[in-house]
């Protein structure tokens, strides 16, 4: 769970909502096998459909912003919105997916990324 399991947000290095909510539901999949309705492997599956995609987003945007800092100033410098939507995904009130889905759509010159005459 949490921590021990790597449930962190790769960009912040939050760990708290993901132990939290980990635990709720390791308690979940306890009680469902207790119960005969369940089994314990169901926990990697729950996992699975509450976290993958958030925490491989989550990766992908850390890579880029700790990887080519340059290209994401000009990329925030010349799309706010970008910026406004990474600080809220840090902060847990936009999602790392949604954030990746608008920054693919930027065009490449856009980005900096092209070249200017």
């Amino acid at each position: 769970m949490g921590d021990a399991a790597g449930l962190t947000d790769p960009f912040s290095g939050e760990g708290i909502y993901y132990a939290l909510k980990s635990a709720e539901l390791a308690a979940e999949t306890v009680i469902e096998s207790l119960s005969y309705t369940g089994r314990m492997e169901k926990y990697t599956e729950k996992i699975l459909e509450n976290f993958h995609k958030e925490l491989s987003s989550g990766a992908i945007i850390s890579k880029l912003v700790y990887n080519f800092p340059h290209l994401v100033h000009k990329t925030v410098r010349k799309n706010p919105e970008i910026a406004e939507m990474l600080f809220k995904a840090a902060g847990g009130e936009e999602s790392y997916s949604g954030l990746l889905k608008e920054v693919k759509k930027i065009p490449l010159l856009k980005l900096g990324l092209g070249h200017h005459k």
